[in-house]
């Protein structure tokens, strides 16, 4: 694979690395530690199946996302991946593709690659931290004043909206993918979590993405205590309207 444009590609020993160029240094060395850190100390820095850690300072902050392997699969390998394109470096494509077409999704900053074995790899995403961000679900479930719930859900509708009109679709559209932040005033919703092909070429229906939705916010909260069917018809009718604000 190669770099899409505006990154670089990088390897030293067993880690490979895509980065701006234009970034600080300081990313070029966190990137390397990461790639080296040894099987038994990768949850120090991942929290979790899946989880993130924020590091850095300042503007130069980023979320370092480790990739975890789910179900059986996880239970045995953990967090090894098997293949010559790399699981992070096929997100970075995808999600720089949206981005250039002026979807709302998180700015890629790298990915790393730890090469255990010829085909085998460890891989972290890293994207630029979005101050103040809680995914839909966090903050949903904080109960939020009933205003601030239905501006929250009708500018995550328009946000889902605009990234179908970039010609993008979510593998996994949920309410943990979708990141909140801002205020009732001015809320901004960012897209993340694109593992798979996102660009799409065709009629597919988008709709089916928007039934995905309500099936996660059912699975996360059965019982409608947070995400209520008026707040998922907020988010759906501002979808429809297409509103950019």
């Amino acid at each position: 694979m190669t770099p899409p444009a505006g990154f670089e590609a990088r390897r030293a020993g067993s880690a490979e690395w895509w980065r701006r160029p234009g970034d600080s240094q300081w990313i070029d060395t966190l990137l390397q530690v990461v790639a080296a850190v040894p099987e038994a100390e990768a949850e120090l820095l991942s929290g979790g199946r899946g989880g993130a850690r924020l590091t850095g300072s300042g503007t130069h902050r980023i979320v370092i996302r480790p990739y975890r392997r789910g179900g059986l699969p996880g239970r045995i390998v953990h967090d090894l991946y098997f293949g010559w394109q790399p699981r992070p470096f096929r997100e970075l494509v995808e999600t720089e593709a949206l981005r250039a077409r002026g979807a709302p999704v998180v700015e890629v900053c790298g990915a790393v690659v730890h090469w255990a074995f010829p085909v085998l790899y460890r891989g972290w995403l890293a994207t630029r931290y979005v101050d103040g961000a809680r995914t839909l679900w966090q903050l949903m479930s904080a109960a939020p004043a009933p205003a601030d719930r239905m501006a929250a859900c009708a500018a995550a509708g328009r946000a889902i909206r605009r990234l179908h009109d970039c010609g993008g679709r979510h593998p996994d559209l949920n309410l943990n993918n979708l990141l909140v932040s801002g205020t009732d005033a001015d809320w901004q919703v960012h897209l993340i979590d694109f593992d798979r092909p996102a660009v799409r070429v065709g009629r597919d229906d988008p709709m089916v993405e928007l039934a995905r939705l309500r099936r996660s916010a059912a699975k996360l909260d059965p019982a409608a205590q947070f995400v209520t069917p008026a707040d998922l018809a907020c988010l759906e009718a501002a979808y429809r309207r297409g509103e950019s604000r």
